[in-house]
């Protein structure tokens, strides 16, 4: 899930290296929807990140707005997250392949 209120690029991208080193078998990912009659939801609305959108496709948009994320990288972090995860494995890998033939 990315989008999350207070989360930024850089915790997005600690969140991709991590799924790079854990290699699961499957990922899917999910723009965050603060749901009415959560503490979430409550939290946004104190937060002024609400942005008045209601039931966005959670898929391909972000109904809130933070002040260090922008809706366009929530899109694009949603979007190319597998394949951000795929760069980040074979990168390593061919890291950790050059270090043992050095």
């Amino acid at each position: 899930m990315v989008g999350i209120p207070y989360e930024n690029a850089k915790k997005i991208l600690d969140t991709i290296k991590l799924n790079a080193l854990l290699k699961p078998d499957a990922i899917q990912t999910w723009i965050f929807y603060p749901f009415k009659g959560t503490k979430l939801h409550e939290l946004c609305k104190e937060e002024g990140f609400l942005t008045g959108k209601t039931m966005p496709n959670v898929v391909t948009d972000s109904m809130c707005k933070y002040p260090n994320l922008t809706r366009q990288q929530i899109r694009m972090f949603c979007h190319y997250f597998k394949k951000f995860v795929d760069i980040y494995s074979y990168l390593k890998d061919r890291k950790s392949n050059l270090s043992k033939t050095l």
